[in-house]
């Protein structure tokens, strides 16, 4: 079988690594979070079929996280998880979700819609999204709960001082992708500029 499973896993015990235990409240808190901030560029589904995955494929469920409770005790809490998860249905999409990098190209070539006036690495920490590595600079991809799909370029046309949105959508309407943006991240709209 398959251990595609192990990064969720770990990801979900780095979450509650401090956790005095691994209650109810404690299995609410992370499936809240899984539904709000998915993991990297996972869909919730990802995510809970990866939960699912760890518990049926009988496997030890080492992680690379070390943590104080037992085998058993993991697994009772990832099962509590998931019916969290299942409480939580219908999800609704995050506000903001990771795109696989893979697609870079798409987005490539295409022309900025708006400038935001935050360089890299400061524009992490307001989008709450790790740059990757892409061509001559640092990107990410976006879908936002629209279904809008943007990737932010860092340097931007303009600088180093400044990182691009790039629509995938020419059509786009262009101020009401820029406020959803902003009101899914820490960016303030004084930040954006349309291009």
């Amino acid at each position: 079988m398959s251990d595609n499973w192990r990064p969720v896993v770990n990801a979900v015990l780095y979450i509650c690594q401090f956790a005095s235990e691994l209650n109810d409240a404690e299995a609410r808190r992370v499936a809240n979070l899984l539904v709000t901030k998915p993991l990297g560029d996972l869909t919730i589904d990802q995510e809970y079929q990866a939960l699912q995955s760890s518990l049926d494929s009988g496997e030890k469920l080492d992680t690379t996280v070390g943590v104080k409770f037992s085998t058993g005790e993991v697994r009772g809490f990832l099962a509590r998880v998931i019916a969290e998860l299942d409480s939580l249905r219908p999800w609704i999409a995050p506000a903001l979700q990771e795109v696989s990098i893979s697609r870079w190209q798409e987005f490539a070539d295409k022309e900025p819609i708006a400038r935001i006036a935050v360089g890299w690495p400061a524009i992490e920490g307001r989008v709450d999204k790790t740059f990757q590595r892409v061509d001559s600079g640092q990107g990410v991809l976006l879908r936002m709960r629209s279904g809008a799909e943007v990737a932010l370029r860092w340097p931007g046309n303009s600088g180093k001082s400044s990182t691009d949105v790039i629509s995938l959508d020419p059509s786009c309407s262009t101020v009401p992708l820029v406020q959803e943006l902003a009101d899914a991240t820490a960016l303030e709209i004084d930040d954006i500029t349309i291009a």
